[in-house]
């Protein structure tokens, strides 16, 4: 699966968060949509948000490239701030998802 269907399928999970993977109000960013939708689910994970983000990122780490070449730009850039960027800067989930497919991920 690639790191584009993967948010698009967590997506319709529930509502887009902004600043943080998962919100008190049930809602996930673009990362928390791929990896929910490459089959984490964040509510069966326990111990502290702490570790739940841990476990959230090691999931993410064996599913997707972490390292992105943007064909725009000279450098190499870390994927998950490039996403994270993005979500917070207010692209939707399917926005951000059409970036990545035009990337090829």
């Amino acid at each position: 699966m690639k790191l584009s269907e993967a948010i698009r399928e967590g997506g319709k999970i529930r509502p887009q968060a902004f600043g943080t993977y998962f919100d008190e109000e049930n809602r996930s960013c673009a990362l928390g949509a791929a990896s929910e939708g490459s089959g984490f689910r964040y509510e069966q994970t326990r111990g502290s948000v702490t570790a739940r983000f841990a476990k959230l990122e090691k999931h993410l780490r064996q599913h997707f490239p972490m390292s992105w070449q943007s064909q725009s730009e000279s450098i190499a850039s870390d994927l998950w701030y490039a996403i994270s960027e993005r979500n917070d800067d207010g692209m939707t989930r399917s926005e951000i998802a059409d970036w990545l497919e035009a990337q090829g991920l």
